[in-house]
């Protein structure tokens, strides 16, 4: 999926750490991998990085797997959630600091 905050976020973070229960939940901690894009090198990133169901490409944006292709999509838009939050998080933080 290429949403918005997931890519916003991939090119400012390592990784992704949800802040909302359902990305803690089903999402845990997610991985951001960069690379040349169609290359065997990154394609072995995104698989080797895949076992907690998702991975953001730098820039790209997200691969998630699911038991079926709904589950997946899911996944893909609870990440693209988490990422949204985490983003006004952020926006929050840094606009009332003292």
């Amino acid at each position: 999926m290429h949403g918005d905050y997931t890519i916003v976020l991939s090119l400012i973070l390592y990784n992704i750490k949800p802040c909302d229960f359902v990305g803690k939940r089903f999402l845990g901690e997610i991985p951001i991998v960069d690379g040349e894009f169609g290359t065997p090198a990154l394609n072995n990133q995104v698989v080797n990085n895949l076992k907690n169901n998702a991975v953001i490409v730098k820039g790209h944006g997200s691969f998630t797997v699911g038991e079926n292709l709904r589950k997946a999509f899911v996944l893909s838009c609870a990440l693209e959630t988490s990422c949204k939050l985490l983003y006004y998080k952020h926006n929050y933080n840094l606009n009332n600091q003292n």
